[in-house]
């Protein structure tokens, strides 16, 4: 008789190549089903910068020689790193190498760095934007639309909450002006003219999703955590609830610190990735890395693009939007900055129940007694494997005060799973390791996958468009 210990996976795999369990790919002198990288970590951010990674690669001879096979022949080719439990949730994000650093001598060590394609694709290509509605005001929709065409990217990298959707539908504007300015960056700028954020992320595939904030968007459902079918990566354009307590939290910490009114809280610059480096012109095959070369291949095609915005900077004076219409925007920028009054630091261990966790998800902290209950929204999330382990660490923000939550239809769903399901240690423990539960009781969800269903079929009848 044998069994599996109920313990955290990861799994890499460089195209076809599996990183954690190498199966033979290039028949090279390396042990089948040895594992070749380790500490792999992914960082995913709420606003300020896109997702990015790294791991270290096994620093013996062998292991180099697979290392230098994969920079030569699979330079071009996705890398994919999955945190997960066996028969359990997962989350599959896809990279390209972006980078390296190794150390010779007494501490060997190999630390590949990872980027999401959005690095070439959202932050590649500078040019100057105009859009210009010469008879009458337009909708920010619309605008948005043309965002893509102006800069040559396919324009399903951009999707839209229902709420920002529904917002910059009744917005409008007369004129939009940008300079020497990156797609991501336009994007970030034009919706958030509108009072929206922007979520660049790679799960499952690279895009943008475009959020309001979470105070104002009254008609949103918090999915709970637990009806994310298993195998299957969350909707990055869905919130999902998570509640936090005994058999979760490892260390927990919140503070609030008041800022002059004219300081800003929010962390929303002009950028979606990491920069990309210039192409090595080399044309002669080596097994020297090249710089970010899946990423140039991106800019280099985006540049040759022929559209009505010219590539490279100009010395022109930098505008913004003229708005017609947008008697939302001033409460919504208001509502962001509220948002960020108060902050929380969470690090533990990823329990069945934390798989899967990603920015602009709430968790729910109850108070000790469990007479109220706060909601948090996601900022941050670092996954980083360990030793036999995985560790999330999460940041979190909300408006000041304690005891209020800030979507009480919402939160009260979540109040009542603790009520009815969270009384002891024991039920604490099951809620985390994904004991048996009446869903009825949880909040409400979309219907589950049936059998026959692929993923893709899945998502795209319940979920749709972000």
């Amino acid at each position: 008789m044998s069994g599996n210990l109920i313990i955290p996976r990861v799994e890499v795999k460089w195209g076809d190549m599996n990183l954690t369990s190498y199966n033979g790919i290039g028949k090279l002198d390396y042990p089948m089903n040895e594992p070749l990288v380790f500490q792999v970590e992914a960082t995913l951010s709420a606003q300020s910068n896109g997702p990015s990674g790294t791991m270290m690669w096994s620093p013996i001879g062998s292991a180099y020689k697979v290392y230098e096979y994969c920079i030569t022949n699979l330079m071009e080719k996705v890398i994919s790193t999955r945190f997960y439990y066996d028969n359990g949730k997962s989350i599959i994000l896809n990279w390209v190498w972006c980078g390296q650093s190794i150390s010779f001598g007494n501490d060997m060590s190999v630390k590949v760095n990872l980027a999401s394609k959005l690095s070439g694709t959202a932050n590649g290509t500078i040019r100057s934007v105009n859009i210009s509605n010469a008879d009458k005001p337009a909708s920010k929709t619309s605008g948005l639309k043309k965002l893509p065409e102006k800069y040559g990217v396919d324009a399903k990298i951009v999707t839209l909450s229902k709420c920002a959707s529904r917002d910059m539908d009744k917005a409008t504007f007369n004129n939009y002006a940008q300079n020497n300015s990156s797609f991501g960056s336009t994007v970030v700028k034009f919706a958030g003219e509108n009072g929206n954020t922007v979520f660049a992320h790679n799960i499952e595939t690279d895009g943008m999703v475009i959020m309001c904030p979470f105070t104002w968007d009254k008609s949103q459902t918090i999915i709970d955590a637990r009806l994310i079918p298993k195998s299957a990566s969350p909707n990055p354009g869905q919130r999902y609830g998570y509640v936090l307590g005994p058999s979760i939290i490892n260390s927990l910490t919140r503070e609030t610190q008041w800022k002059p009114p004219q300081q800003s809280r929010t962390a929303n610059p002009a950028k979606t990735s990491q920069p990309v480096n210039k192409p090595n012109k080399n044309s002669k095959k080596s097994n020297k890395p090249q710089a970010n070369p899946a990423l140039t291949t991106v800019v280099e095609e985006t540049n040759k693009k022929s559209t009505s915005s010219p590539v490279g900077s100009s010395k022109a004076v930098s505008l913004t939007t003229n708005n017609a219409n947008d008697p939302d925007v001033a409460k919504k920028k208001e509502a962001l900055e509220n948002e960020a009054t108060a902050k929380l630091s969470c690090q533990t261990l990823m329990v069945p129940l934390l798989v899967g966790i990603k920015p602009h998800d709430i968790i729910y902290v109850p108070s000790f007694n469990g007479e109220y209950i706060e909601d948090w929204i996601v900022g941050d999330v670092h996954y980083q494997q360990t030793d036999g382990g995985v560790t999330v660490g999460i940041s979190a923000t909300r408006t000041y005060g304690t005891g209020d939550l800030m979507n009480s239809s919402e939160g009260k769903k979540f109040q009542q799973i603790i009520k009815n399901e969270l009384q002891t240690l024991s039920d604490w423990e099951s809620y985390a390791w994904y004991g048996e539960y009446d869903k009825s009781s949880a909040a409400t969800a979309p219907t589950l996958a049936t059998p026959k269903e692929t993923q893709e079929q899945y998502y795209n009848r319940i979920y749709g468009e972000a």
